[in-house]
């Protein structure tokens, strides 16, 4: 079948593995700067012109599919011809390599006779949600035999093995429904972590209990084909949220779901008091994948309307990937901005240690659940500015524990990151109370108990 692939950021790097060179006609991509290139072999055109070209089917390979799927009607593809990721499984399911399944036993194991569970990531990179389900799986695993499930490998995989956790590559769950996989059945629970599984459990065992555990932020759900999240079967099914925002967003399209809170929680990495040491520069970090909805972009806007003299003592660090298109705007910019570093991304063990040379946490987000990072920066016993539309707020106290400021009003954040120029005394004991933040609603001991709950009212329900 002759193809065109529309989008050519992190959905094709993930999927476009599924097609043959031989059937891909076109890739087709918005940004301008990116046609006329050749990438993988295959030319980049606007898509006025791909679908001028001989082909059968359009993929959308973006999490933009429905703004996508309407530019395509717009320009005159038939419906009919117009695919999502998800769509994929009916055309090249267990072709080759993608249907096999990849084991990595663990470092040191001794779960003998113990209820075999598995959580299901969809990737293991180092990003909140894959990091969530690691400790998921460490929590769960005195108690459980579990195994660590994702279609695409990353540098946590190395982390879960050491842990004492196998884990299994199986590339055949980005584009196959939970009915058709025959081997899940081995385990008597699955744990399906982030809402990325949705057309997963469009087509369900019941028979097999279900947790599904939403991180994230409202935008993700209006993207979608909401036709497909309404033929998930709630019998068996299990919704936690992490905070108010997944499940108020999950509801809008399932109104009959019901769903449980179930916070993450850190292990301790901070367990002795931390007292920040101030220096002559007040030194800010953004930390995350650099996409819009994170916003890094907001504070490069809010730095911009901060006077010239608060500038002077401050520096800012921008730690996330390089290679979006957002983080390659973002350095071109950089050169307006002198007090500005971006980092690339960090290993885990490198950001802690990271946490320790910064003085205040910024998430700037559009939209954003529950980011990991603002609770790792509490735990450090930084103070974070926060935007309202961070789930994280919820637990906060507005100029005792951390700031909150009205999404995307950058003159606000940049009055906030002065306040802290200004006055670097509240550093310390802003941050203090921010430590508490942590330790009341997101230690360990608290997520242990409260996942393991989960699973076993799942399991005995």
């Amino acid at each position: 079948m002759k193809v065109l692939l529309f989008g050519t950021g992190y959905f094709y790097r993930a999927y476009h593995h599924w097609f043959k060179d031989e059937d891909i006609v076109a890739l087709l991509d918005n940004d301008a700067a990116k046609q006329g290139q050749v990438l993988d072999g295959h030319r980049v055109v606007a898509p006025a012109d791909g679908v001028k070209l001989d082909y059968e089917a359009v993929f959308i390979l973006s999490m933009y599919e429905r703004d996508m799927r309407e530019q395509l009607l717009t320009l005159g593809v038939p419906r009919n011809r117009i695919f999502g990721v998800f769509d994929i499984g009916r055309f090249v399911q267990g072709n080759g390599e993608n249907a096999r399944v990849q084991k990595f036993p663990a470092v040191r194991r001794n779960d003998t006779g113990k209820v075999r569970i598995a959580i299901l990531s969809a990737d293991l990179r180092r990003n909140g949600a894959s990091v969530a389900a690691v400790y998921a799986a460490q929590a769960l695993r005195e108690q459980y035999d579990v195994t660590v499930i994702t279609p695409t490998d990353g540098p946590l995989r190395q982390t879960l093995t050491e842990a004492g956790i196998e884990v299994w590559m199986a590339p055949v769950l980005q584009v196959a429904k939970q009915a058709d996989v025959p081997w899940l059945q081995e385990f008597r629970l699955l744990f399906c972590n982030t809402f990325i599984w949705y057309a997963f459990l469009s087509r369900r065992d019941v028979r097999q209990p279900v947790i599904w555990w939403l991180h994230d932020a409202a935008c993700f759900y209006d993207m979608v084909d909401n036709s497909v999240l309404r033929q998930i079967d709630l019998h068996n099914l299990y919704i936690m949220s992490v905070g108010p925002q997944p499940g108020e967003a999950l509801r809008r399209f399932l109104p009959q779901a019901e769903e449980k809170d179930l916070l993450y929680g850190l292990p301790d990495a901070c367990p002795q008091v931390y007292q920040p040491q101030i220096g002559e520069q007040v030194r800010f970090a953004t930390v995350g994948m650099v996409q819009s909805h994170k916003g890094q972009d907001l504070l490069l806007d809010a730095i911009a309307c901060m006077p010239a003299h608060w500038r002077q003592r401050a520096e800012f660090y921008l730690v996330g990937d390089t290679d979006s298109a957002l983080a390659k705007e973002l350095h071109v910019r950089l050169i307006d901005f002198p007090e500005v570093q971006m980092t690339g991304e960090m290993s885990r063990e490198d950001l802690l240690h990271f946490y320790e040379q910064i003085d205040v946490l910024v998430c700037p987000s559009r939209a954003d659940s529950m980011p990991i990072v603002a609770t790792e920066a509490m735990m450090f016993s930084h103070p974070c500015i926060i935007s309202d539309q961070v789930g994280t707020g919820k637990y906060l106290h507005q100029g005792e524990d951390g700031i909150i400021y009205p999404v995307q009003d950058v003159e606000a954040l940049a009055e906030a990151m002065v306040n802290f120029i200004a006055q670097p005394q509240l550093i310390a004991t802003m941050g203090s109370r921010a430590r508490k933040v942590y330790e009341r609603i997101f230690a360990w001991p608290i997520f242990e108990h409260n996942i393991r709950q989960c699973v076993t009212e799942a399991l005995n329900d």
